[in-house]
């Protein structure tokens, strides 16, 4: 900022903070400042990679702060799964993720997601970074979905079954990932009755095995003929006799 005094230096500084804070871009940022500074003091001033990270780093800090204030989702849970639910949206994993994952009983305890946990808050702390300079407060909930889809697709946590004409992230392909890599005393069981909504082995009884199977027929012949009234009308009335069967 040559040709500047010290105060006419610190109020661009003061501009171009005040900007970043409000959530403009990088380049935005510099842009706005060399206007500002040409129009006020008839100079070109750039703000500097040194002062533009510190700002930054600032604004990661305040959108951490917002992000983690901001309250979960509101689900109708029992009491203990409303609790697992809330844990885990705390830790950044979201209202999908959470609503699967909270089926698990003693998952603060569990190793596998004690490891799940600290790679979300690894990938949270770098996306926030990248979001500070990149992404604006209207769209970062939409970037940060892009961001660990993107995740999901580069460690190959997609389902088989195609669903819509795409495959989807699964969070059980990343717990078994987990799973597969601890000792077998530190392992949980397995997700896979968890991901069709049974908390614990008990409630597993052959009923329910043959109106899951039911399901999960009725719902592959909706993915080839269409969602018919006929077909919804069944699907109803099977997920009826599944909810009659876990009350047993």
């Amino acid at each position: 900022m040559a040709k500047l005094t010290g105060e006419q230096r610190q109020d661009i500084r003061t501009y171009a903070r005040k900007l970043i804070l409000s959530g403009k871009s990088r380049r935005s940022t510099e842009e706005a400042t060399k206007t500002y500074s040409l129009r006020r003091y008839g100079v070109k001033a750039v703000l500097g990679h040194t002062l533009a990270s510190k700002y930054f780093n600032e604004r990661a800090e305040f959108i951490k702060q917002k992000e983690e204030a901001r309250p979960a989702p509101k689900r109708r849970f029992r009491l203990n799964r409303g609790a697992r639910y809330d844990w885990l949206i705390a830790r950044h994993f979201t209202d999908d993720e959470a609503t699967r994952l909270s089926h698990l009983r003693n998952i603060q305890q569990s190793k596998g997601v004690a490891e799940m946990v600290e790679v979300r808050r690894k990938l949270w702390d770098k996306f926030i970074r990248r979001a500070a300079y990149y992404v604006s407060d209207k769209g970062r909930r939409d970037a940060w979905r892009g961001y660990l889809a993107k995740w999901y697709r580069d460690n190959g946590y997609i389902t088989k079954k195609i669903h819509k004409g795409e495959k989807r992230a699964t969070i059980w392909g990343w717990y078994k990932d987990i799973q597969k890599q601890l000792p077998e005393e530190d392992r949980d069981d397995t997700p896979r009755l968890h991901d069709r909504g049974f908390t614990t082995r008990q409630y597993v009884t052959p009923a329910l095995v043959d109106w899951t199977k039911s399901l999960n027929s009725i719902r592959g012949l909706m993915e080839r003929k269409g969602r018919t009234p006929e077909l919804r009308r069944e699907e109803r009335r099977v997920l009826g006799k599944i909810r009659e069967a876990k009350r047993r």
